[in-house]
């Protein structure tokens, strides 16, 4: 094996697993859209938007460390 063909090996290798890794990705952030489409938006003053489920564990944790 020739360094040119060692190199063109470990080329296909990289790129077989970038994919593998972007696919993991796209499927968290295609479930967080899911997520929030569910639980919907709440818009919160000039800060922005907070979804639902941060704002549910936010109300959790509140309740338990005994705020509310």
């Amino acid at each position: 094996m020739t360094r040119k063909e060692i190199t063109i090996i470990l080329k296909n290798v990289n790129q077989k697993e970038s994919k593998e890794k972007y696919k993991v990705v796209k499927n968290i952030k295609r479930i967080k859209r899911l997520t929030m489409e569910t639980l919907g938006n709440i818009s919160v003053l000039s800060i922005g938007k907070v979804n639902g489920l941060q704002t549910m564990m936010n109300g959790l944790k509140s309740i338990k460390l005994g705020i509310f």
